[in-house]
């Protein structure tokens, strides 16, 4: 099973860096029918981007700002 696969709406998502200790966090905001996935989050401001297996996909970059770890749901 793939860690977004079940993801939803409000869930937390966690983001490490190179060695490993979480630096970064978003809330999950919307799954297109297609599957996309849309996360919130501040990194020098709030910005809402495309979010995959690999991380955060900033698209004004043309690349990745942080790399997923895991996601949790918030009950």
């Amino acid at each position: 099973m793939e860690l977004l696969d079940l993801s939803e709406p409000g869930d937390l998502a966690f983001f490490e860096n190179a060695e490993g200790a979480i630096i970064h966090v978003g809330v999950i905001l919307t799954r297109s029918e297609e599957g996309d996935l849309r996360i919130a989050h501040a990194s020098g401001r709030v910005r809402i981007d495309k979010l995959d297996h690999q991380g955060i996909f900033n698209a004004e970059d043309g690349n990745y700002s942080h790399k997923l770890r895991l996601v949790r749901r918030v009950l």
